[in-house]
Order: C-alpha cells, then sequence, then structure tokens
C-alpha cells in the first residue's frame, strides 16, 4: 500500500511538470526575442518586460490573434513541418531552400549591420508557411519586427517574410511611419467665419 502511494504522489507531480515543459518548448519560437550588437558579433536575449513596455509591445494583441480566426477555408498544412501551404505540392514540386534554425539570427544581423551602434531589433515568429509558385516550394517565415534604433525616438514596427534558410527579407507590410517633428513645417491658418 505504502509503495502505491509513493507512485501515486510521484504521478501527480510530476505529470503536470512534464506537460508544462512541453506547453513551454512548443511557444519557445513564438516569443520575442531582442538582438544587438556588440564587439563579439550579434547577441540575443528573452525579450523583458520592461523592454515590451517601452518600445509598446503590446501582449494583448498576441492574445487577440489567437481568439480571432478567419471566416474562409483553413489552408493545407504540411504534416511533417506543421506550416501552412499557400499553392498546391505534387510529385514535380521541387524544394528551393530548407529551413536553418539559426534564421532569427541571421536575419537580426542583416538588420543590425545597417543600424546604428545602439540599437536594437525585437523579432517574434507569427508563423511559418511554404509557399509553391510555379512547382517551385519555398520555406518562408512571417514574423513581427520592431527596431529601436534611438532610445528617445519611437520603435519603428513591421511585419516582414523571411527566407527560412538564408535569413534574408522578402517582403515587408504594415510599416509604421513616425513624421519627424523637428524638422517639419506646417501652414497655420486662421479661417474667417
Amino acid at each position: 500500500m505504502k509503495f502505491f502511494k509513493i507512485i501515486l504522489f510521484i504521478s501527480i507531480f510530476s505529470i503536470p511538470v512534464y506537460l508544462v515543459v512541453i506547453n513551454l518548448n512548443k511557444n519557445e519560437d513564438k516569443n520575442w526575442q531582442t538582438y544587438y550588437k556588440s564587439e563579439t558579433g550579434v547577441n540575443v536575449y528573452k525579450t523583458t518586460e520592461r523592454e515590451k513596455k517601452k518600445v509598446k509591445i503590446s501582449n494583448k494583441k498576441e492574445d487577440q490573434n489567437i481568439l480571432r480566426a478567419p471566416a474562409s477555408i483553413p489552408r493545407p498544412i504540411d504534416k511533417k513541418t506543421k506550416r501552412e501551404i499557400l499553392g498546391k505540392i505534387n510529385d514535380r514540386t521541387i524544394y528551393t531552400n530548407s529551413p536553418n534554425p539559426d534564421w532569427k539570427k541571421l536575419y537580426a544581423n542583416d538588420l543590425l549591420s545597417k543600424l546604428g551602434e545602439d540599437s536594437k531589433v525585437f523579432i517574434r515568429k507569427n508563423s511559418g508557411i511554404i509557399r509553391v509558385i510555379a512547382n517551385k516550394a519555398t520555406y518562408i517565415e512571417q514574423v513581427q519586427v520592431t527596431i529601436q534604433s534611438d532610445p528617445n525616438l519611437p520603435a519603428n514596427s513591421f511585419e516582414a517574410q523571411v527566407d527560412a534558410q538564408t535569413g534574408k527579407q522578402l517582403t515587408v507590410w504594415n510599416r509604421t511611419n513616425f513624421e519627424n517633428k523637428k524638422n517639419s513645417f506646417s501652414i497655420k491658418m486662421k479661417l474667417d467665419p
């Protein structure tokens, strides 16, 4: 009886721990990561809540994306890679690239090479897709990017599609553009009624 109680006690506490660890590993790639320059190259760490507040990254938007589903027919999903398929895969389909686990670091390095020394790049993977055009399939990562180039200015953000092998940016949308208030001029006229 004592042996049974010990096994029951261990299983009650080990199963929830196991499930939590699996959940954390599953969502690891979808978390925000911060990339910055140093003498040794590009370094990375998990984005802190303080940094998220500073560059105005909200967690509410992440939760809303999960709750909201499109009304259209869902796209097919590749069973091996768990990616959405855009187009049709058949016997003649040729894959032009393969997923690289370091694609985020390559992409961040490319962005940081064009920015100043104190710049930080925040990257979060939204989804992975396979795009098929003319029987040529390409692995693509859809990401959300926020760039903090100067601590005194607001951060710029956008969404992009990135090649999963080389980390090269393919397309960009949803860019934020801020007007430079110091150098801009405006005409003010008093209108008579």
